[in-house]
């Protein structure tokens, strides 16, 4: 999954308001979420045992 940069430290210091970096941090928190969704979809499935 590509991961886009955001901003810099200046930019955020300079042009974003306080709101624009809680978006940014909700936009990474969906972001570590569907990776670790991805993850989970993609491991192997255990294989029942059969006796």
């Amino acid at each position: 999954m590509h991961e886009p940069r955001l901003c810099t430290l200046h930019e955020l210091q300079t042009i974003y308001s306080v709101e624009d970096m809680y978006f940014m941090l909700e936009m990474i928190d969906v972001q570590d979420t569907l990776k670790e969704e991805q993850k989970k979809a993609s491991a192997p499935k255990a294989q029942p045992r059969t006796r």
